[in-house]
């Protein structure tokens, strides 16, 4: 069974590519004038932090996202805390990760779940599904012992696929959640 992202091209995307990318360089241009630039990429990755923690379940406030952070004491569930130590951490060390590394996907999962999960850093060893609050599957991931060599496909495809950055991490961001191959984090690692 081959895992890459199958889509179907729209003319309307090279458009819509072209203004994020006019988009792109005024925001560049505004950092590069402002004197808080780093304070603006230090905000806008708490926030980033805080949505994707809360999508998850996590229930600290943006206020105290920004504490913990900081390295202020935080009155709140100690695995929450540590999630967002986790995801900040991860975050800092994502410039040193190869994206289409399974080895790196693998190191930045275990940041991202440390102390977490049993399985921190390391593929699911059991099926999953996605499961909404009423009981209905929605969605099961792949049999776990192809998970390995699914994800190896995929970024395979994503190093290797010539296609524009923007579709193929959108592309890849998509089937790596099919795949679901951590048994916790999927949704965590693929917005990272």
């Amino acid at each position: 069974m081959t895992m890459e992202p199958s889509y179907t091209e729209s003319p309307a995307w090279h458009q819509k590519i072209g203004d994020i990318h006019a988009l792109l360089e005024r925001v560049k241009i505004s950092e590069e004038q402002s004197v808080d630039a780093l304070y603006l990429r230090k905000l806008n990755r708490i926030m980033s932090i805080h949505a994707s923690t809360a999508i998850e379940g996590n229930r600290l406030t943006l206020g105290q996202v920004t504490d913990v952070i900081n390295g202020k004491p935080v009155l709140g569930p100690p695995k929450d805390i540590k999630e967002v130590q986790n995801a900040w951490q991860a975050y800092n060390e994502m410039v040193n990760y190869d994206p289409w590394s399974v080895g790196d996907l693998l190191k930045a999962h275990a940041g991202l779940t440390d102390t977490l999960i049993s399985e921190s850093g390391r593929f699911r060893s059991v099926g999953v599904a996605v499961v909404r609050g009423d009981g209905e599957v929605l969605h099961r991931g792949s049999p776990a012992e192809q998970v390995p060599a699914l994800v190896e496909q995929l970024l395979t495809w994503g190093r290797t696929g010539e296609v524009h950055p923007l579709i193929k991490s959108s592309a890849v961001h998509y089937r790596l959640e099919y795949i679901h191959p951590f048994r916790e984090g999927n949704g965590r690692i693929g917005r990272l």
